[in-house]
């Protein structure tokens, strides 16, 4: 009973870090993945303006922009 204490505290010890390490990279990529995101979208002022420009433009043949927001959505 003694040797299985002694063989698995040194591979619970590793197996420990081990998680510690994937957890730091884990909040680090999903840092640097809101960051990205943050500077990568439109303002609302741009997508309002966007949305008004495709309504206004009578060649425009996408029905979905006048769905948006709706039930259709889902």
């Amino acid at each position: 009973m003694v040797a299985e204490t002694g063989e698995t505290i040194p591979m619970l010890l590793h197996t420990a870090k081990a998680l510690q390490k994937a957890r730091k990279l884990q909040q680090q990529a999903m840092l640097m993945w809101a960051l990205e995101g943050r500077t990568s979208r439109p303002s609302p002022e741009q997508t309002h303006y966007r949305f008004e420009e495709q309504l206004a433009d009578p060649k425009n043949r996408d029905w979905r922009v006048l769905y948006r927001g709706s039930v259709l959505d889902d």
